[in-house]
């Protein structure tokens, strides 16, 4: 509730996934769809769950010690969290506020032939960051305890 506009990820533990798929089955429901490929996805009321191993099963919150977080995001280009990057590039978005930006891309930098193989080498250069656009566009439900 707290994140806004509707999430778009949901990123927590692989115990949380475990749980939360645990009480999905003793309601005799599936969390689980398959991609055009196959490959199980995990859902939780529509929106799909990622797995993160940065995310500690061990948090303290209040007197708990076995505590986990699960946090919702928002990828909206324009409200959410996004990426960024550095250089000249070819894309052109539009914002609402800012109107249209030309979004930068990767650089390739001839370096020349190789010394030792029949090859050409290139550096790629590509800057990259994350942003947050909106503090709504990602909530943190801290304190989970499964």
């Amino acid at each position: 509730d707290q994140c806004s506009p509707r999430p778009d990820l949901l990123i927590m533990t692989q115990r949380s996934r475990r749980k939360l798929a645990a009480l999905f089955r003793a309601s005799g429901t599936s969390m689980e769809t398959r991609d055009d490929f196959g490959t199980p996805i995990s859902y939780y009321a529509g929106i799909p769950i990622a797995i993160s191993q940065w995310i500690g099963d061990n948090l303290t919150k209040g007197t708990s010690n076995d505590c986990s977080e699960i946090y919702a995001i928002s990828l909206q280009p324009s409200v959410g969290v996004v990426g960024l990057q550095g250089e000249a590039g070819s894309l052109t978005i539009e914002r609402p506020d800012l109107g249209t930006l030309t979004l930068p891309g990767p650089q390739l930098v001839d370096l020349g032939p190789s010394e030792t193989t029949d090859a050409k080498r290139y550096r790629v250069r590509w800057y990259v960051a994350i942003a947050l656009y909106s503090t709504r566009a990602a909530a943190c439900l801290d304190g989970v305890r499964v």
